[in-house]
């Protein structure tokens, strides 16, 4: 597991997690406190987690948010994550969304 800490000014603002599952990973945990929101931070934040994943070998990112969370939904659409069924331990649930981006030659569905 990877974590990410953005800061402004030294002032720590975002959060952010990488979970290496072999050649996918999934991402998690990923927040900006509300006064730093508008400013770029999560889309930085989301950028150098996947030049992590990609350091690390990884072929598809993929990570769950709620589906009330349309913020996240638009950033992570707009970064070129698509929606698809649950992975890993994650079951159907209405209140969840997941998705994954392809970061490497192959895209793998589990």
């Amino acid at each position: 597991m990877r974590f990410f800490v953005g800061r402004i000014e030294g002032r720590a603002v975002a959060t952010g997690a990488l979970v290496l599952n072999g050649s996918w990973a999934e991402l998690k945990r990923m927040w900006v406190v509300p006064s730093a929101r508008g400013r770029g931070v999560s889309k930085a934040m989301l950028a150098a987690i996947e030049t992590e994943a990609r350091r690390q070998s990884v072929q598809v990112l993929r990570l769950e948010t709620g589906v009330a969370s349309d913020a996240a939904l638009a950033l992570y659409a707009s970064a070129g994550f698509e929606r698809r069924g649950p992975f890993g331990d994650y079951r159907e649930d209405p209140l969840s969304v997941f998705m994954e981006k392809p970061l490497g030659s192959a895209s793998i569905r589990m």
